[in-house]
């Protein structure tokens, strides 16, 4: 019987892993759809910069799965709850202390950069909830996978 269940489980860690790597696709095939005309040529290549996603985002979005469809398996909502509070915590803190641009630069119109700084965060905002979103749903999805494959 243990055996049969750690089938199931391994199916389920496999199935999720599977996802992640899914994952990281859609995200690529966000960032080439993203376009930023409204943006001048330096702004839009610091923004570019910015979104290219180091490896530790990579691992930490495969580990967030993983967790999630451990969270399922056990049942344990607890997981879910604290790892979504933590993280919001840690993202409101970065964005409050350590993504800090300047009010104004010299040269700029303050408008066209306050709209450019505006949609560089929203589109962060965006791809931090669609992450987060599709890690849950892939969590859960490999759950369901380990029940019934």
């Amino acid at each position: 019987m243990q055996l049969l269940a750690l089938k199931h489980f391994v199916v389920g860690l496999s199935v999720a892993v599977l996802l992640s790597f899914a994952i990281r696709g859609l995200f690529r095939l966000l960032r080439k759809r993203e376009d930023y005309h409204c943006v001048d040529e330096k702004l839009a290549k610091a923004f570019l910069i910015g979104q290219v996603s180091p490896v530790f985002g990579k691992v930490l979005g495969l580990l967030e799965v993983v967790l999630f469809y451990i969270a399922f398996t056990t049942h344990s909502a607890r997981i879910i709850v604290g790892w979504l509070a933590f993280k919001l915590v840690s993202k409101w803190v970065a964005w409050a202390l350590i993504v800090k641009t300047p009010e104004h630069i010299e040269g700029l119109d303050p408008m066209y950069y306050w709209s450019a700084r505006n949609r560089i965060a929203a589109y962060n905002l965006q791809r931090w909830l669609i992450g987060t979103l599709a890690n849950l749903v892939a969590g859960a999805l490999a759950f369901v996978c380990a029940l019934y494959l």
